[in-house]
């Protein structure tokens, strides 16, 4: 191949593509460089500051680079003057990825309180996921662990074990886990967050709840009907409400009279009616002539909303038949 014989030649020749491909071809390109080629595929890049904006290219350089060698990719990457996107993550995934202590000795040489965040985030999690045994026992064993918990994505964790589990659970407080901007804000939830044979094991108090109504949410995405298991051992509030509400969508979409039997059961008011709301709004758009005619027969005074959807979604298809019915039952 060309880049075997001669990669600077193959290198600049790519980069020097024009057109509506061009882009697509570079990025497919990079991605068959091998790690020792990219400070070559680095030296063209940066040649070219038209790119370096570009989404993505500037990530695949630098984290290729940082296999070899991390802490030039570094210091190329955060040169005065230039400017790359997300590249302070592509590098910490990379140098962690390999050598995880290395990585976050680091990062705390690292001047800019921004950055040194981002990368130490990232490495941290890079490591939990590539290794989490090792990662459970380094954070463990830390005599300022506190401030090292904090700092990592713990929804990404890939936690195969409940013996894992459960060294995460002595690690990490509830406040934590239940923070809106904490550990569940940035990545796809790993799987261990819907173990709720898991975490219907650990003793009742708040790290518990926290960690049911992470897995309701979790499940009611991914199996309903395992999520409604859950909803007796969820506390009142929101994440209670919204597992209800979204069962009764999944269970309307395939047996209306069915997810508007279940809203109808909820004690509570609150979930019952965002239950109700939201399986006659999922009705409507399959059957809205099934969902206005049962709403005309069960509908109540504060649900105007729910049939303002129906009409809109029934006038979009068939308007005629539409008006028809809104007449016949004024």
């Amino acid at each position: 191949r060309w880049l075997d014989k001669d990669p600077q030649a193959a290198i600049e020749f790519v980069f020097g593509l024009k057109g509506p491909r061009a882009e697509k071809l570079l990025a497919g390109f990079l991605r068959e460089i091998k790690p020792e080629q990219m400070k070559l595929a680095l030296d063209v890049f940066l040649k070219h500051p038209e790119m370096w904006q570009t989404l993505g290219l500037a990530n695949t350089i630098l984290e290729g680079y940082a296999k070899v060698d991390p802490e030039s990719a570094w210091r190329e990457a955060t040169l005065e003057g230039r400017s790359f996107p997300h590249v302070v993550g592509a590098i910490a995934r990379s140098w962690a990825a390999a050598h995880p202590q290395d990585a976050l000795a680091f990062s705390s040489s690292i001047q800019d309180r921004t950055r040194r965040s981002e990368f130490t985030r990232e490495a941290l999690t890079t490591w939990g996921r590539t290794d989490a045994n090792a990662f459970l026992a380094w954070i463990a064993a830390q005599p300022d662990r506190d401030s090292w918990v904090e700092q990592v994505q713990w929804v990404a964790i890939d936690l195969a074990s409940e013996e894992q589990f459960l060294a995460m659970v002595k690690l990490v407080p509830p406040q934590l886990l239940e923070r809106e901007r904490g550990p569940f804000s940035y990545y796809t939830p790993n799987d261990w967050v819907s173990r709720a044979d898991w975490i219907e094991k650990l003793p009742e108090g708040e790290t518990r709840t926290v960690l049911l109504n992470h897995a309701a949410k979790q499940l009611s995405r991914s199996d309903p009907e395992k999520a409604l298991l859950l909803l007796d051992q969820l506390p009142p509030g929101s994440a209670r409400n919204n597992t209800a509400a979204i069962v009764g969508v999944y269970r309307v979409a395939a047996w209306p009279q069915d997810g508007l039997a279940f809203a109808e059961g909820l004690a509570n008011e609150k979930a019952r009616a965002l239950a109700r709301l939201s399986a006659v709004q999922t009705w409507a758009l399959s059957d809205p002539a099934g969902a206005a005619a049962w709403f005309v027969a069960n509908g109540k005074p504060g649900e105007r909303s729910a049939i303002y959807f129906v009409a809109r979604n029934w006038a979009e298809d068939e308007p005629e038949k539409a008006v028809a019915f809104a007449l016949g039952n004024e």
